[in-house]
């Protein structure tokens, strides 16, 4: 126990040796010089008592730090060197341009309409809507509500269509930023925008049948007229084609197909006589002139 930090020992020696001399004693005791000195002493010792107290204190810490750090490289010794014993391969780039091709023909889905779909796992949707495409799967929206189905549960023909592989299954694919994604869109709507021209123009030629003047339409005969209109017909074989596969894969019932082909040569028809009357105002224009 301390009194003001000077040891209780010190302070009894010190009061026995002031009580001891008495008047004209030849053994006089320590002076107050001396007794300052002492206190001054056990201060210091003290003082460097705490001081060696920390330092001992920090170099344990230190110590145990050190420790921790070497045990964190060992553990990371360990994992590599199990790595490699277990022939595990390095990763590989990021395809970036594989990557975004398949994007393009799963967000070219959005707003595709199909009778119904037949899940791997079993699950049958009808009357769907694609309402959104990711990386991962579709946004389905069906007779009975919405749905969000992978494309690795998705029959084997729409598996082709969205490009979906055996590697993805294992290796998902990454995240595109935001400027590919911009990108992406940007690309689908000019590939709209010149399908709309194409089709529009291949309806215009395809007109020219009508009057049963074939290539030679006009009396300077009009190639791309002719090109217009042989683009349409194979576009329109092609949907054909694909409703019929669609059919087959149990996608679709085969009452739903047929009305679907009449419905494109129904559309067809349509843009044709409307381009006719196009055509006969450029004839006349051209009669005229």
């Amino acid at each position: 126990m301390k009194t003001f930090g000077i040891p209780v020992v010190f302070l009894l020696i010190a009061v026995v040796a002031l009580t001891s001399c008495q008047p004209g004693d030849g053994n006089a005791g320590p002076t107050e010089e001396e007794i300052a000195a002492m206190v001054a002493e056990e201060k210091r010792l003290a003082k460097e008592k705490r001081e060696r107290e920390r330092e001992e204190n920090r170099q344990r810490i230190m110590e145990e730090l050190r420790q921790k750090d070497l045990a964190k490289e060992r553990e990371k010794a360990r994992l590599a060197a199990e790595a490699l014993e277990g022939g595990e391969k390095t990763a590989e780039p990021i395809e970036w341009e594989k990557v975004e091709e398949k994007m393009v023909a799963r967000m070219r889905a959005i707003g595709t309409e199909w009778d119904s779909v037949r899940t791997q796992s079993g699950e049958v949707y009808r009357d769907v809507v694609v309402k959104d495409a990711y990386a991962t799967g579709l946004s389905l929206v069906h007779g009975s509500g919405k749905v969000e189905v992978t494309y690795e549960d998705l029959p084997a023909t729409l598996q082709a269509i969205f490009l979906f592989d055996a590697d993805e299954a294992e290796n998902p694919l990454p995240k595109l930023s935001s400027a590919q994604m911009r990108d992406i869109r940007d690309r689908l709507a000019e590939e709209k925008h010149r399908t709309a021209e194409e089709e529009s123009g291949g309806a215009l030629a395809e007109s020219g049948d009508s009057e049963g003047g074939g290539e030679d339409w006009f009396d300077d005969g009009d190639s791309t007229l002719l090109a217009q209109r042989r683009r349409l017909a194979n576009r329109l074989n092609a949907e054909v084609h694909k409703l019929t596969k669609m059919q087959d894969a149990g996608m679709s019932d085969g009452h739903a197909v047929v009305q679907k082909q009449k419905q494109l040569i129904a559309n067809a028809e349509r843009a044709l006589k409307k381009a006719e009357a196009a055509v006969m105002a450029e004839r006349r224009r051209r009669i005229g002139g």
